[in-house]
């Protein structure tokens, strides 16, 4: 049901930026990016309505995965392990490193257009930075998990059509 409503309210904040209050982006030229359309009401929700959520976004991930592996340990020493393990060290090291990435990387693609003229420069660091976001999340996520890096090397029988299965290693 949560889920839902949050749906809902996205899309509904969303109608009324977007059709209501005419907030769309236009292509700058000068600097070869999209921007929002000068509005003063747009520029606010561009900073608050995105940049904040994001931000809250990978606060609120934090605390909950911190919740989450301190209920994992009152569990585990009911059950007689004291120590931490490496898995739990590792999921909350992934969590932090993965939120602190986002909140940089975020800030730098707002700071960064007004530090610099040159519109190639600032086009290049736009086009990049979205993909680095994700690019350093996925390896971030398979350095801090084990599991992971053993699925993607383990042996596969991949069936195919009209034929036997046949092993594949994937390296």
């Amino acid at each position: 049901m949560l889920i839902y409503v949050s749906i809902f309210l996205s899309m509904s904040v969303m109608t009324v930026v977007c059709l209501i209050l005419s907030c769309h982006n236009t292509f700058n030229e000068k600097y070869m990016v999209f921007v929002n359309n000068g509005i003063d009401i747009c520029k606010k929700f561009t900073i608050y309505g995105t940049v904040w959520k994001i931000y809250l976004m990978c606060i609120l991930k934090v605390i909950f995965d911190t919740i989450t592996i301190s209920k994992v340990r009152k569990i585990r020493s009911r059950q007689g392990e004291a120590k931490f393990q490496k898995k739990e060290i590792d999921f909350l090291k992934q969590s932090l490193g993965q939120a602190i990435y986002l909140v940089i990387a975020i800030a730098c693609q707002y700071i960064v257009p007004k530090l610099t003229t040159n519109s190639v420069a600032m086009f290049i660091f736009i086009s990049l930075n979205w993909p680095m976001i994700h690019i350093v999340d996925g390896v971030l996520t398979l350095y801090f998990n084990g599991e992971i890096r053993k699925c993607l090397t383990m042996n596969r029988k991949i069936a195919v059509p009209g034929s036997n299965s046949v092993n594949v290693v994937v390296k």
